[in-house]
């Protein structure tokens, strides 16, 4: 039970930080499209 616990909490801290990087690249991609016009 507890093994299953702290899997599931690294998952979801691993897709948490997937979508901030998402998040960030989306960013990069939209300030680069806005700046080259």
């Amino acid at each position: 039970m507890n093994v299953k616990k702290s899997f599931n909490s690294f998952v979801g801290s691993s897709v948490m930080d997937m979508a901030i990087r998402v998040k960030e690249v989306g960013e990069f991609q939209f300030f680069c499209r806005f700046f080259t016009g």
